[in-house]
């Protein structure tokens, strides 16, 4: 985590990087008090409560959304168009899940007010208020399914951005360092998806340096 914080950081450009933590949550947003309620009381768990928080945030503030757990291998303002009004990593997917890659949940740029986390967040805020149940893991995902399939201005923005190779580094974390398939991967995408839940080690059973090793030590 550390490490990937870094490189938002360091490769954030012209953009400010603010992280949103639970003890300055209260100075970036306002969100209803039921919502508040059904978090401190785990109703809501941290994984979905941050969905409503980010969709708040660009719907209120504009700007970019990022995962702590993105590694970014390249300046933000080289893959995510200066002119676009939403934005989020479209990418040729692997699995046949409900975005299908047309969208992820840990990368999303966009205007102040714009439709599609104004109604992402409104969405997730009526479901919320209305029950204590989560009917299933990736709700956000169903949601977004939801807009992109009736609502036909949200259809044409996520149609119009670009599609892209996903990165993959999580695979070879624990392998030992190799400097060309290093950069084979590092150059795939602008930026690697990690994981905090995955265990990785720094060497390998036989004691020899892993690419989570060199990340570490190089960035």
């Amino acid at each position: 985590v550390k490490v990937c914080y870094r490189s938002i950081k360091k490769l954030s450009g012209r953009h400010p990087v603010v992280l949103i933590t639970e003890e300055n949550l209260k100075d970036y947003v306002q969100l209803p008090q039921i919502i508040m309620d059904k978090y401190a009381a785990g109703i809501i768990s941290k994984t979905h409560f941050s969905d409503i928080l980010r969709f708040y945030l660009l719907k209120e503030h504009g700007g970019i959304w990022m995962d702590i757990t993105n590694f970014l291998t390249a300046q933000i303002d080289t893959f995510v168009p200066v002119d676009s009004t939403f934005y989020s990593y479209k990418h040729i997917t692997e699995y046949n899940n409900v975005s299908q890659g047309l969208w992820t949940s840990y990368f999303n740029a966009s205007g102040k007010g714009n439709i599609i986390p104004s109604y992402l967040y409104d969405s997730l805020v009526s479901y919320w208020s209305r029950t204590d149940k989560l009917e299933d893991y990736l709700l956000l995902d169903f949601i977004f399914k939801l807009g992109y399939d009736n609502i036909p201005a949200m259809k044409e923005i996520v149609d119009s951005i670009p599609l892209r190779e996903i990165g993959t580094m999580r695979k070879i974390m624990n392998r030992k360092w190799n400097g060309e398939e290093w950069k084979r991967y590092f150059i795939q995408a602008p930026f690697q998806k990690l994981s905090y839940k995955k265990y990785i080690n720094k060497t390998t059973k036989k004691g020899e340096k892993t690419h989570y090793a060199y990340m570490v030590e190089n960035y």
